[in-house]
């Protein structure tokens, strides 16, 4: 297939189309693509990231993921019950235990992840589903910094490519 492409000033290509779109538009059977940079290239000629530049933005991808983890992640608890597990939800369940001790309670309600309130908790039930909890987040940032080590480790741009970031 033909393609259609214009340089700019300095020589790169600015656009390009499988139609002739202008009069200067200059033509090849050569694919053209978008490069990690944003620019246009001949497929094939596109520049490599860097090691730096690739592990720079898989460390961005581990924080934006572990971000999102903490926001939106849950456990499912031995109560058979879904709860939130970043760490705002783990200070507030933790927080509600405390108060309720303070205030000699004995049992607390809690909210699931599906945003279901579970009424008359004991608070040695309420203690149970924070550790719960608080060990599913540990895990999460465990393994965020296992990932960050990785990184560190990796010695060319396809094993950075290789770590699969997930929570």
């Amino acid at each position: 297939m033909k393609t259609y492409y214009t340089l700019n000033e300095v020589g790169q290509i600015h656009e390009y189309a499988n139609w002739k779109f202008s009069e200067h538009a200059l033509e090849t059977d050569r694919e053209i693509d978008y490069g990690y940079d944003g620019r246009l290239y001949f497929v094939g000629d596109e520049p490599q990231k860097s090691l730096e530049e690739a592990k720079a933005e898989k460390l961005v991808e581990i924080s934006a993921e572990y971000l999102k983890f903490d926001a939106t992640g849950t456990t499912m608890t031995s109560l058979g019950f879904p709860i939130q597990v970043g760490q705002s939800h783990c200070t507030k369940l933790d927080g509600a235990i405390r108060f309720a001790e303070m205030g000699g309670e004995n049992e607390i309600y809690i909210t699931d992840a599906n945003d279901v309130t579970h009424n008359n908790v004991p608070l040695e039930t309420a203690k149970r589903i924070l550790a719960e909890q608080m060990g599913a987040a540990l895990a999460a940032h465990s393994k965020k910094q296992e990932l960050r080590v990785e990184v560190a480790r990796a010695e060319t741009v396809e094993e950075l490519d290789d770590i699969e970031v997930g929570f």
